[in-house]
Parts: C-alpha cells; structure tokens; sequence
C-alpha cells in the first residue's frame, strides 16, 4: 500500500512539472511572438521610410532637371 502511495505522488509531481514545462513554453512562445511581431513591424516601417526618403530623393533631382 505504501508504494503504490509513493508511485501516485511521484505521477502527480510529474504532472504537476509537466503543467509548468507547458505554461513556461507557452509563456516563451507568447513573448517570442510578440517580439518577432513588433520586429516584422519595424522592419516593414524601415522599408516604407526607406522609400518614401528615394522618393524624396527622385523628386528633388526632378526638381533640379525642370529648372535648370
């Protein structure tokens, strides 16, 4: 009786360490998530400003052109 006692307390710590391994993954996971999101974003605005400075670029040597 006393060592099938022990094997329950031994499968319900393992269950209970299972439960944590699952919510610090989870945990992990979420934060990984939310910070490749906001990387993607950032990365996307870079872009777009990048852009919007050779657009900027292209009109003033437009610019230049028509005048002279």
């Amino acid at each position: 009786m006393e060592n099938l006692r022990c094997q329950f307390r031994k499968s319900e710590s393992c269950k209970a360490s299972w439960t944590v391994l699952g919510a610090v993954f989870y945990v992990f996971a979420w934060n990984f998530y939310m910070v490749n999101m906001r990387y993607l974003r950032h990365l996307s605005t870079l872009g777009r400003t990048q852009i919007n400075q050779c657009d900027w670029a292209a009109l003033k040597l437009e610019q230049r052109d028509r005048d002279e």
